[in-house]
């Protein structure tokens, strides 16, 4: 709501940037092949508005404050820009890069791997993940996709057997988190430590097949069930 709000306030400022953007044509042009296409200009301005006006707190909470924040944010617009495309060229290009890898796996004994890739792509860059991914996470998915790649290129270099070995361990934590995160939605809820557990099993997937990127917290079964058996306790 509140960032609609300054969409509104700045929409002129905004627009200008997003039409600027260096690369807005080709992104625009991709993200048409993402698993659920979105209004991609409209969610550039609010992740925009976001970082320019809302990367301070706290957040205005009358008129007053907002009119300032309004004048206090515009100046930060460009930089902003520059922020969230320094953020999506690689996004994009990795992006890119799966695609063409995708087609390179459509071999019946890739077929369980391909469908936890393509749910795994389908929930990272879901509708509104431009905007509702948090920004501290929303700076690691160009390597969650750079993951996927490695993922896909180790997939044609003979890794399938070991890839379907560690799904057994990933597929029942991936599916309980999906569960209860639909469950939250539909209650219009907000669990922190959901949350948590949500970028904890990205990372994990990192640690299962990409290990060379590196993860950014330390993760592993043991530490996933942990964080879950918070999860599980609080009440719905």
């Amino acid at each position: 709501g509140l960032i609609r709000l300054f969409c509104i306030a700045a929409a002129r400022e905004l627009k200008q940037q997003v039409d600027h953007l260096p690369f807005i044509n080709a992104w625009t042009l991709l993200g048409q092949t993402l698993p659920q296409p979105f209004p991609l200009r409209q969610h550039l301005a609010e992740r925009i508005a976001e970082r320019a006006f809302l990367s301070e707190s706290p957040w205005p909470r009358s008129q007053p404050e907002f009119g300032l924040r309004v004048a206090a944010g515009k100046p930060h617009i460009p930089a902003a820009a520059a922020l969230v495309a320094r953020q999506l060229q690689p996004l994009f290009e990795t992006y890119t890069q799966i695609r063409r890898l995708w087609e390179r796996t459509d071999l019946p004994q890739y077929k369980a791997t391909r469908q936890d890739l393509h749910d795994h792509l389908a929930q990272l860059l879901a509708t509104g993940f431009l905007i509702r991914t948090p920004w501290t996470w929303f700076v690691h998915i160009p390597r969650y996709l750079r993951g996927i790649v490695r993922r896909l290129e180790k997939l044609t270099a003979g890794s399938g057997p070991r890839d379907a070995q560690l799904l057994v361990g990933l597929l029942p934590r991936w599916q309980r988190w999906k569960d209860r995160a639909r469950t939250v939605r539909e209650r219009g809820l907000y669990d922190p430590e959901l949350e948590n557990y949500r970028w904890m099993l990205e990372e994990y997937r990192i640690l299962l097949f990409a290990q060379e990127l590196g993860t950014a917290m330390s993760v592993s079964e043991k530490r996933l069930d942990k964080q879950w058996a918070i999860v599980a306790d609080a009440a719905l």
